[in-house]
């Protein structure tokens, strides 16, 4: 029972209707839409602005009692699922709006992601992350699981969209990061990690001017592999659709039967494939794509107009919604491959259902090579309880067999947590571990998520000792001390180019990578942008890899981006992955402006965070002190 000490000076904090503690609300609050179990809150508080949150962390930890924040409970892992007993720090109250100019806009976590980009369309912005729950996910769950949707293939999940962040660290202190405030960015860090380091109260985001024209291409094939390989033609071809969806079969057919949309349902798989700019290259662009597919003996149909375009999305948002309505239960993965890989892994999928006698409906983000395999299954059947359960085991394996990841957008939260030492080494997790340590040494901050207990067991991929091109991952592989012409070259050989690597031709790519700062004259990405993996040496000799050759990766915290722009101080870099896109991906992302601070408080820079991270990277103090802690532009 919560001390009633703390329910009256919650109140006092947070008014009356501020705090909820009776039965109703803690069964709500206790549940998700992954219909997790973890336990049950004690209380649910409903704070106003960044202070009162500050204050219900300070209250949390004088009680030392655990807390999670949450917004619309969409999240599909159990990230934000309270311990027993913990306090639930709801931020759906917090939905101020305020636009910065052309290019930014300011943003509370609780805002919807869909009301969002309804806002700025008015004044010809977008929001660019479009996950399927937008009409109710909110921008602090974006962030918390760096989100993706159908239309980031093009340009990028929600950490390249994100400027900075404003924060209530887990010892109750208002902090930002980002551009134009001090030291090194810790954006990358917060995003995706599932509100385990702080609650986000307020995020400086990337508006995207919106698209001149799009065209829209329904397209079906005889065979799900077929699709996979026509993933892989069109990103081969120089092609970059904004959107390259795939549905299977069985999940067309569930798709029919509830929203009567008027879809084939004899074809093995459908595909939506989108582009979007300017008029004319977009209307090229289509035609080449139609000329491809069809000589793969595809059908391809072009929506007609706007309306049959947002049928189209409509129906493939609501796909896992019409799993929903038709079987009583199922369990989706969010497995995510390299995409040359798509071919094996959808084969994969289909063996694992016959070998499991189990029903799979599968969508995907096929241009990501994410799969979202839904294991149909009916609770009050142990045996076949069992079985999709183990098919699911069973088509994560599959992914890490293919250099994938266990999560590609929904997160580890608590349903991952056993598979994830199989994906991560043991250097990277402990560094995770320290990490999360730093911000929140007494575990109250949303415990038991997205870290697991037991050590990684992953053996890390060789270090790289050339520049090469993988085909796979449309990405090119290089040392360190690879110049930036010859990572460029090796890219342009296949019709692509790396973002950020548009430096001295003799300037070498590790140099780049660790002291490319953010600077208005960004708008043509960062190397960061495009970082898949890192291997690096810390200060104290230890071999680092984090990362997997996959653009969608949500398993851990993002090692390869926290290190971009931290100079040598806290690692010496001996390679990087980074991914190559075609010329015309290159969209500018303005993300020089600085988070605005309200005239009620004065956020500081996580100065003392910085300094340990500092200190667990290079415990020694053998790599060269750092430059910036004091201001970097």
């Amino acid at each position: 029972m919560t001390d009633r000490h703390l329910v009256a000076a919650l109140r006092d904090l947070l008014g009356p209707d501020g705090v909820l503690d009776d039965a109703a609300s803690q069964r709500v609050y206790a549940r998700d839409a992954s219909h997790l179990e973890v336990g049950t809150p004690s209380l649910i508080t409903l704070p106003r602005n960044t202070e009162e949150v500050a204050g219900i962390v300070r209250h949390c930890l004088d009680a030392d009692l655990p807390y999670v924040a949450r917004g619309a409970g969409t999240g599909l892992s159990g990230g934000a699922l309270p311990t027993d007993g913990a306090v639930v720090i709801s931020l759906c109250r917090l939905r101020d709006i305020i636009e910065l100019g052309p290019g930014a806009v300011c943003a509370g976590p609780g805002v919807t992601n869909g009301d969002l980009d309804r806002r700025l369309a008015r004044r010809g912005g977008s929001f660019a992350p479009d996950p399927s729950s937008q009409d109710a996910s909110t921008i602090g769950g974006n962030i918390a699981e760096n989100a993706g949707g159908p239309h980031c293939l093009k340009v990028g999940t929600t950490v390249r969209h994100v400027r900075g962040l404003t924060w209530v660290d887990p010892l109750g202190e208002i902090r930002t990061t980002g551009a134009g405030t001090p030291g090194w960015d810790l954006t990358p860090l917060l995003v995706g990690s599932e509100g385990t380091l702080g609650v986000v109260t307020a995020a400086d985001l990337v508006v995207t001017p919106r698209d001149e024209a799009t065209a829209t291409l329904l397209v079906y094939v005889t065979s799900l592999e077929d699709s996979a390989r026509a993933v892989i033609t069109l990103l081969e071809s120089g092609l970059l659709p904004a959107a390259l969806e795939v549905v299977d079969g069985p999940m067309l057919a569930l798709v029919e039967r509830a929203f009567a949309f008027g879809f084939r349902t004899d074809a093995a798989a459908a595909m939506i494939v989108e582009f979007a700019g300017p008029a004319d290259s977009v209307a090229a662009d289509a035609d080449t794509a139609r000329v491809l597919l069809e000589q793969a003996n595809a059908q391809v149909l072009v929506a007609a107009d706007d309306q049959e375009r947002l049928a189209l999305w409509r129906c493939r948002k609501r796909a896992f919604g019409a799993v929903g309505r038709l079987s009583p239960n199922y369990v989706t993965m969010d497995v995510a491959v390299p995409v040359g890989c798509l071919p094996a892994m959808v084969t994969a999928v289909q063996e694992i259902a016959r070998r499991y006698d189990v029903e799979v409906a599968t969508a995907l983000h096929a241009g990501d090579g994410n799969l979202h395999p839904g294991v149909m299954y009916d609770a009050r059947d142990e045996e076949l309880t069992r079985r999709a359960h183990k098919a699911a085991d069973a088509i994560i394996e599959a992914a890490l067999s293919l250099n994938g990841t266990v999560t590609g957008e929904h997160g580890v939260g608590v349903e991952k947590l056993h598979v994830l030492p199989r994906q991560l080494d043991p250097v990277a997790l402990e560094i995770m571990h320290g990490l999360r340590r730093l911000a929140d040494p007494r575990n109250l901050c949303n415990p038991g998520k997205l870290l697991p207990g037991e050590p990684g067991a992953a053996v890390p991929p060789p270090t790289p000792q050339a520049t090469r091109f993988d085909r796979d991952a449309l990405a090119v592989t290089a040392p360190a001390g690879a110049t930036l012409a010859e990572v460029r070259r090796t890219a342009a050989a296949h019709g692509l180019r790396i973002a950020g690597a548009d430096g001295p031709d003799d300037e070498t790519l590790g140099h780049a990578f660790l002291n490319r700062r953010r600077t208005a004259g960004d708008s043509r990405g960062r190397l960061s942008d495009g970082v898949l993996q890192v291997w690096a040496r810390t200060g104290d000799g230890r071999a680092l890899h984090s990362g997997r050759p996959v653009v969608k990766n949500v398993a851990g915290y993002d090692l390869p981006r926290l290190l971009a722009g931290t100079g040598g101080s806290l690692v010496t870099l001996e390679g990087l992955m980074l991914s190559a896109r075609p010329e015309s991906d290159m969209s500018p992302l303005d993300r020089s402006a600085a988070v605005p601070s309200p005239a009620s408080w004065v956020p500081r820079p996580a100065d003392g965070f910085l300094e340990g991270m500092k200190a667990l990277f290079d415990p020694d103090g053998v790599l060269p002190p750092p430059q910036g802690l004091e201001g970097r532009p």
